[in-house]
């Protein structure tokens, strides 16, 4: 009896510690303020990263945040060597190898120039920076939406594009005049413009590129379908409080305020 008890013991024991760990996340992140960051006393941060922790929590699951670039993220995604990724955008490639969360907010890239060229250069559309003839810089493995991709096909614009690791290098490479503009999300861009001291020489030009819903996205791997069917409907929950919209607003809504304050 008291081996039969055993036994069983052990089988709970096995049972609730493998539960555990399939509820323990592993989220990849890298700095990309206002979504992911840590703030100034070392806590993580950021709007994708708050949304993605409390859709987690109301699922009963904990994440671990990992900083890893997201190039490597991606691969480590399709191989189950991490378990989530934030901000992400569909696509067929992506869907090979990930699930993907219900959409909890939009993204789109705005395209930047120096202040100095910001009345030369009028584009309405992605065709005018052919017609410009202007180089520009992306970010090797961002998704630019179905419009940048299509565009892509066409060798003329093809040329233009100059693709490097991250942001900054590219808006390095527009400060030195090395291109004409670059592609970058508004407001991650305003952040990292004024932490690099040059929101007075780079600006938002007014044009951008719709690159469409964000989600989390989940290793085929690593996770299994039923843990994404609960991230969801935490998420779902979030939305359905409003709780959503505050995380939301509570970080875009700062951004604007600040950068009207400096435009006055």
């Amino acid at each position: 009896m008291k081996k039969f008890l055993y036994v069983i013991a052990i089988s709970i024991l096995t049972l609730t510690t493998h539960a555990y760990s399939e509820c323990r996340i592993r989220v990849g992140w890298e700095p990309w303020e206002p979504y992911q960051f840590k703030d100034s006393n070392g806590n993580f941060a950021g709007l994708d990263l708050e949304i993605v922790r409390a859709a987690l929590e109301e699922a009963g699951c904990k994440a671990d945040f990992m900083r890893i670039a997201w190039q490597r993220l991606m691969v480590s995604i399709e191989y189950g060597n991490m378990d989530a990724a934030m901000g992400a955008s569909k696509s067929p490639d992506r869907e090979k190898y990930a699930y993907f969360s219900i959409p909890y907010r939009n993204e789109s890239y705005a395209f930047f120039v120096r202040k100095d060229d910001s009345g030369k250069y009028k584009i309405t559309k992605l065709d005018d920076l052919i017609e410009k003839n202007l180089t520009f810089g992306i970010v090797t493995g961002y998704f630019y939406g179905k419009q940048f991709n299509e565009a892509m096909k066409n060798p003329k614009f093809k040329k233009l594009v100059e693709e490097v690791k991250d942001d900054k290098s590219n808006i390095n490479k527009l400060r030195y005049g090395r291109i004409q503009g670059l592609f970058m999300d508004p407001y991650s861009g305003i952040s990292q413009l004024e932490n690099m001291n040059l929101s007075n020489e780079i600006v938002n030009s007014s044009f951008a590129v719709i690159s469409g819903p964000i989600h989390t996205m989940f290793s085929k791997k690593s996770i299994h379908p039923d843990v994404v069917k609960k991230f969801d409907d935490g998420l779902q929950k979030l939305k359905n409080s409003g709780r959503l919209d505050q995380i939301i607003n509570k970080y875009l809504d700062e951004l604007d305020n600040h950068r009207n304050e400096k435009s006055q």
